[in-house]
């Protein structure tokens, strides 16, 4: 069995302009038949957390998953009708422990909101409180449904199991607290 050692300076985050992306990063074929180390899924910010967080960062999806995780049940409202799924993710307040806690008490946790902002700026906004443990949404930031991981360019997905105001929202790139 041969074995392949990737020098880190050899290998550029990002695969050369006429290659065409390999869908989960890794390593594949480029276009001109040479072996290509495409990086881009582990190395680039999937998701900002920032705002009034005690440790506001970036995570790459990489990191994200190895956040202890969560599955959700949710129906969804679509413009096809519901949309029944399982969401595989981690929960929003797990995310939020993960960048040091919000930086306030938990008595102030009715004046302040999570905004959701997209890749292409479309937001959702939650309360803190109705987030919190107890606070009856469980909102999850997915990167699967049913088994079938998102596409890295699409990002990643908010899902509020049970909202009746249906917010969800696709693209997720940003979690502001404030």
């Amino acid at each position: 069995m041969v074995g392949l050692l990737l020098a880190p300076a050899l290998v550029s985050p990002a695969p050369p302009s006429h290659s065409l992306p390999l869908e989960g990063g890794g390593l594949g074929w480029g276009c001109c038949g040479g072996l290509v180390a495409d990086l881009t899924a582990q190395s680039e910010a999937a998701l900002a957390v920032g705002g009034l967080v005690n440790a506001p960062r970036s995570f790459t999806l990489a990191e994200l998953k190895a956040l202890p995780w969560t599955t959700r049940d949710a129906t969804l409202e679509t413009a096809h009708g519901p949309a029944r799924a399982t969401w595989l993710g981690v929960a929003l307040w797990t995310l939020l422990d993960h960048v040091g806690g919000v930086a306030f008490s938990p008595t102030e946790f009715a004046r302040h909101k999570v905004t959701f902002i997209a890749r292409d700026g479309r937001a959702i906004t939650l309360s803190l409180a109705e987030i919190a443990p107890g606070g009856g949404a469980n909102a999850l930031v997915a990167w699967s449904r049913d088994g079938q991981p998102f596409d890295p360019a699409r990002g990643l997905r908010l899902v509020v199991p049970g909202d009746p105001r249906n917010r969800d929202l696709a693209g997720v790139v940003e979690i502001e607290v404030h």
